[in-house]
């Protein structure tokens, strides 16, 4: 196993919310263009499971929503579909 990828398990299980709002961080911020892979891949992987948790850690770190974030960042209809997913309880 590479040692980029135990790395990203480590993070993972020290402090799984945490990691999940930098990885989506991390993809709004690109600097050309938006990482929209890991967006949909994070967003479709945790929607049902702590989304809401990694909501709360994403505004602990960066002092701002991860709603308006995506709201920012995203435009038409995939921008619906991921507020949409946001808002889900």
């Amino acid at each position: 196993m590479n040692l980029f990828y135990i790395h990203f398990a480590v993070r993972s299980a020290v402090n799984k919310h945490q990691f999940y709002a930098e990885r989506l961080e991390g993809a709004l911020k690109k600097t050309l263009r938006r990482d929209d892979h890991t967006l949909i891949r994070v967003f479709v992987s945790r929607a049902e499971i702590d989304l809401e948790e990694i909501k709360g850690q994403y505004l602990k770190l960066y002092h701002k929503t991860l709603y308006n974030a995506i709201r920012s960042d995203t435009s038409g209809p995939y921008q619906e579909v991921m507020l949409t997913l946001l808002n889900t309880p």
